[in-house]
This record gives C-alpha cells, sequence and structure tokens, in this order.
C-alpha cells in the first residue's frame, strides 16, 4: 500500500484558532432524503461552533428551446410550482430533522444551482459551504449537474460534500499532501476544524518512475527528500490527541486516495482547491475533480487562502495584450461562466443591434490560428438556447469592471465595428424564504 510512518505532535489547537470566519455556515438543499446527512453534519458543526446556519434551495431555471417555439414554451406557473415544491420539501426537512428551536434562515431562489450557491455564498460572506455528495451516472457529467464538481470552479471558501455515510464528525480523516503552501493549509484547518479526530493520514501520492524519469531524469531523490521536509513542516503542531501517520504512495492519485480511504475506513478526504502548474498538471490531473466524482466518502476542499476582499475602487477599462488572449479570455470564462449577459453589435452599416438578450454565458476563446474570437451563450451539454458569435481579425479586447472589481462587460472591437457583452444586473430577492411564513 506504501511507506507509513507515525509520528507524535504538539500541544492540540485551541478553539479560538479555528480558521472558520465569523459568516455563516451556508447549507444548499433541496429538501431530498438525500440532502439529509448534509443536514445532520451541518447540525453538528453549528451546534459545537456555535455558528449561525443559512439554508439555500435552488430552482434551476427553465429555458425554453427556440424550435419549435410552440410546443417547448414553459409556462412561468410551472417554475413557480417547482419553488414551491422546494419550499415545502425544505421547511418539512428542517422541521422533523430539527424542531422549531433551529431558527436557521431557509430560502429558494431560482438559477443555475452551482452559480447561484456560489453567489449566495459571497453574498453572506459565508464561512463554509456545505452539500450532498452522491455518486452520479455519466448522462449527469454530461449536463453538468454534479453541483460540487461545479461548485470547485467558483468557490472562494471550504465546501464540506457530504456522504451518506456521515453520522457523526469525522474520526478518521485522509489528508492529501502535495508539498504546496495549499497542503500545509488544508492540514490545519482541517485538524482546526475537526479536533475529535482520533486518526489523521497524511497521504502523498507520486508519480510513477518511468512516466517522470523520461522527462527529469533523476528527479526521485529530490522528489524524496522535499517530501520528507514537507510531512515535517506539516507534523508540527498537529494534535497530540490524534495518531499521526504519513503514506506515501504511487499511481494515479485519485484512485490511490480514494482506495487508501476505503482501506483506512476514512470518514472524510480533506483536499486542497488551488492552480497548479504544468508539471503537476501534466502527472497528476484535476485531483479534487477526480476525488469527487469518485467519492463514496464526504470530502473537505479547502481553497489557497481566505476569500478575496472586494474594496471599492473606480470602475476601470482593461485592456488585454494581444499576445496573452487565449489565457487571460480562458481566465474570464471560468470566472464569469453562467453570468447572465446581453450582446449587442455595433456597426457603422447597420447601428447598434442587440443580437442576445439575458442568456447565460458559457465561454470565450480566441484562435490564433485563424484569428478569430468566438463568443459563446447559452446552456452547456443541453437542449437550450445556444448562440455563438464569431469575430474575425479582432483589433482589441477590453474588460471592464464594476467598482467592487468584478467584471461588468467585454468589448471586442474590429474593423467594422465592435460587439459589446455586457453582464446583466443580478436580481437575489430569493422566491421564497423562512421568514415570508412569519
Amino acid at each position: 500500500m506504501g511507506t507509513t510512518t507515525r509520528t507524535t505532535a504538539a500541544p492540540v489547537l485551541r478553539a479560538e484558532t479555528l480558521p472558520l470566519r465569523e459568516g455563516p455556515i451556508l447549507l444548499a438543499s433541496d429538501g431530498r432524503a438525500s440532502t439529509e446527512p448534509a443536514l445532520r453534519a451541518t447540525r453538528q458543526l453549528a451546534q459545537r461552533l456555535a455558528q449561525d446556519v443559512q439554508v439555500v434551495g435552488v430552482v434551476e431555471p427553465v429555458t425554453p428551446l427556440l424550435t419549435p417555439p410552440e410546443a417547448l414554451i414553459i409556462p412561468l406557473d410551472e417554475v413557480r410550482s417547482l419553488a414551491t415544491q422546494m419550499r415545502q420539501r425544505v421547511s418539512q426537512q428542517l422541521r422533523q430533522d430539527l424542531g422549531e428551536r433551529a431558527g436557521w434562515r431557509a430560502e429558494v431562489r431560482q438559477g443555475i444551482p452551482s452559480q447561484t450557491i456560489a453567489g449566495v455564498a459571497r453574498e453572506r460572506d459565508a464561512s463554509l459551504v456545505v452539500t450532498g455528495l452522491s455518486p452520479h451516472p455519466v448522462v449527469d457529467r454530461v449536463f453538468g449537474n454534479e453541483i460540487p464538481v461545479e461548485l470547485t470552479k467558483l468557490l472562494d471558501r471550504p465546501l464540506l460534500a457530504v456522504a451518506p455515510s456521515w453520522e457523526r464528525l469525522p474520526r478518521t480523516i485522509v489528508v492529501t499532501v502535495d508539498m504546496s503552501g495549499t497542503s500545509e493549509r488544508v492540514v490545519r484547518f482541517t485538524t482546526a476544524l475537526f479536533p475529535e479526530a482520533t486518526t489523521i493520514y497524511l497521504v502523498h501520492v507520486m508519480p510513477r518512475a518511468g512516466e517522470v524519469e523520461r522527462e527529469l531524469p533523476g528527479w526521485e531523490a529530490t522528489y524524496e527528500r522535499e517530501l520528507a521536509a514537507a510531512f515535517d513542516r506539516m507534523r508540527e503542531g498537529l494534535p497530540t490527541n490524534a495518531k499521526i501517520e504519513t503514506v506515501t504512495l504511487r499511481g494515479s492519485v485519485a484512485k490511490e486516495i480514494s482506495d487508501f480511504a476505503t482501506y483506512a475506513k476514512a470518514d472524510l478526504i480533506a483536499t486542497g482547491l488551488h492552480t497548479h502548474g504544468l508539471f503537476y498538471r501534466l502527472f497528476f490531473g484535476n485531483v479534487a475533480t477526480r476525488l469527487l466524482r469518485a467519492a463514496t466518502t464526504s470530502m473537505l476542499l479547502v481553497p489557497e487562502g481566505e476569500p478575496r476582499s472586494s474594496p471599492l475602487h473606480e470602475p476601470r477599462t482593461i485592456a488585454l495584450p494581444r499576445h496573452d488572449w487565449p489565457a487571460r479570455l480562458r481566465d474570464f470564462s471560468l470566472r464569469n461562466k453562467a453570468r447572465r449577459v446581453t450582446l449587442e453589435i455595433d456597426e457603422q452599416a447597420i447601428g447598434a443591434v442587440v443580437q442576445a438578450y439575458d442568456y447565460p454565458f458559457a465561454g470565450v476563446a480566441y484562435d490564433p490560428r485563424d484569428d478569430r474570437v468566438s463568443l459563446m451563450l447559452g446552456e452547456e451539454g443541453s437542449a437550450g438556447r445556444q448562440l455563438t458569435h464569431t469575430i474575425g481579425a479582432p483589433a482589441s479586447i477590453d474588460v471592464l469592471t464594476e467598482t467592487r472589481g468584478r467584471d461588468s462587460a467585454l468589448r471586442v472591437a474590429y474593423r467594422d465595428g465592435q460587439a459589446l457583452m455586457t453582464f446583466m444586473i443580478e436580481k437575489h430577492e430569493p422566491l421564497w424564504t423562512s421568514e415570508d411564513a412569519r
């Protein structure tokens, strides 16, 4: 299975050193039985930490298809009916599991689940987001319904994805270690959040020797020295009431971690969320995503640092350098995916024309071979409204930001005019809140 080293560490972390911020724990629930373990975990954490809890349910928008419109338009009453059903499920679940004493604020919103949950987390300055975790068939992956996986692309705060097996706060924890600063943060955060843990495995998966030797001859000795130093750093300050073991494995990271967690009868896998360099992506891939997709064990995912602050500043226009267009547009797409947009084309021959209104943003890309920018709107992988607008020979690309630094528009100029994609003002009013029923 690998090499195992046992060690003891220093004093247990006190409650005041817990890394949770002051904001509430945000529980994403649709009121179904599959989210009951997540509710149970939230209740247990809230009771021990004396932390406020808020609950959000999300009704996905029903987007009419364009062809044939007479057969496919969904009445607004159906959307309201879905919201009513979710409201009733969430309310009933909270009453049954918690009784009237909970006092948790619950609300139902309409939107793309992952985007809406991440937005509410920022809006409420949540300290932790909790969701359910259950196996997904392949067809769900095609349609992007893996909410925890999608959240990893959008969240800037910790995510606890709770598996059906959750009964109590975890006692046996597997922490993935990749020798980055994020790994050290994951270890500290996890052991502080779950001080009742009795066994903590620090697990690192090395690539297969043959794969790397071809690229970096003699790498292994250096690698092992750095790994030993990383393990030593992480042992410092860990609780003395827990058995700490370091484990080194070889092979596919997600598979080895999942198999070891099963072997160790782990209650939780903790891992980091961060952007790796080319070497790491080449040999390891996106570990968090692969672990989530295969997980039968609850997972804690910890971002690189604290949630980004949003200081007020003057709106500005950022001209993107041409040599960096592919990378900068890829980053722009990741941070704005699924936001609602309006696309306007302004050319001297035709004037200003609205090409699309209230579409979800799917992405923008620049192909240097064809010297083209492609703006993609609509729901990816579904039969909903979809539109791709292509701009040949672009002269400049600008990103416009608003007072809190968030992107507000993208402008692509070309010889005959410009394309202006503007993000719509987001309405945060919920379809229902628990306060409405009082």
